[in-house]
């Protein structure tokens, strides 16, 4: 993984479970809340093409749609679930369960003489924009989000408010 820069929605909402029986045939024996969230991304939002599957840490949707060119690229974004009763990092407790997408982007470029890698790329202020609008057109509370500058090891380093864009 290569430094780039990614985009962290946080916000609140009922419309997604939270309270209901956890999958019992997710990855590794791994259960997170988040599959009808990425149900309703992939309904909501056919122009990205998405498809989600689940991971030993939460969601991630992806999307094969090509934003640049012939490169082929690789959006995804990463659901996680925070249900009511959760510890906050300051020590206080969620009474309102809280969601957070964290949006990558990355293209194929080549490397060595015969192979093609992944590098991440700046996350895609598009795919950001459909998801806040859907997100605003649902309800969706305490809507905010962060531009994440991201080193090699994947870890944050700098984060900056992004500016959510108007309605």
């Amino acid at each position: 993984m290569t430094d780039h820069i990614a985009l962290r929605i946080e916000f609140t909402s009922d419309r997604f479970d939270m309270t209901g029986p956890l999958p019992e045939d997710s990855n590794a024996g791994n259960c997170f809340y988040g599959e009808d969230m990425c149900r309703w991304l992939c309904e909501t939002l056919p122009q990205w093409n998405l498809d989600y599957f689940d991971e030993d840490w939460g969601w991630m949707l992806t999307s094969s749609r090509n934003a640049a060119g012939d490169a082929p690229v690789d959006h995804q974004v990463c659901v996680y679930a925070y249900p009511p009763g959760t510890a906050n990092q300051d020590g206080s407790v969620s009474h309102a369960g809280e969601w957070m997408l964290i949006l990558h982007r990355r293209a194929q470029r080549p490397w060595l003489k015969f192979f093609m890698r992944w590098r991440y790329a700046a996350f895609e202020a598009a795919l950001a924009d459909d998801i806040i609008a859907a997100l605003r057109a649902i309800g969706a509370g305490d809507l905010r989000a962060n531009t994440l500058q991201m080193d090699s090891a994947g870890n944050e380093t700098t984060q900056i408010p992004y500016t959510l864009p108007t309605i």
